[in-house]
């Protein structure tokens, strides 16, 4: 009877200590499947981060160069208006000294003239 007792004994400790290493080895395979996820995410996360960084950096540099392109439209049109009033102003002077002349007699009243100034 003592000799069943010590088998059992004996076995059970053998099984008791399998079972205790296969516990530690499965928790230290989980462990390890936890930190390769961790690492994983970690640096995904740390690659975004980045992307974000130049993504900003890229659209502040975009920014400054919309304000300078639209001070120089603002410019352009503004330069364009002005010299559309002065051809403007000519236009409106020639055609007074035109129409001067053509009631002195200095030049005939041609209706098909082309007495337009179009370049400066």
């Amino acid at each position: 009877m003592m000799e069943i007792i010590s088998n059992l004994s004996n076995k059970s400790i053998v099984i008791g200590a399998l079972i205790v290493l296969f516990v530690f080895a499965g928790m230290g395979a989980y462990i390890k499947y936890l930190q390769y996820q961790v690492e994983t995410k970690s640096t995904a996360l740390t690659k975004k981060i980045e992307d974000n960084k130049k993504l900003r950096e890229d659209f502040l540099k975009a920014k400054e160069e919309y304000v300078k392109e639209l001070e120089l439209e603002k410019n352009k049109a503004a330069y364009q208006a002005t010299t559309l009033k002065e051809i403007e102003q000519v236009i409106k002077a020639t055609s007074k000294v035109k129409q001067e002349e053509i009631k002195r007699g200095v030049i005939k009243d041609e209706k098909d003239s082309n007495f337009v100034i179009t370049k400066f």
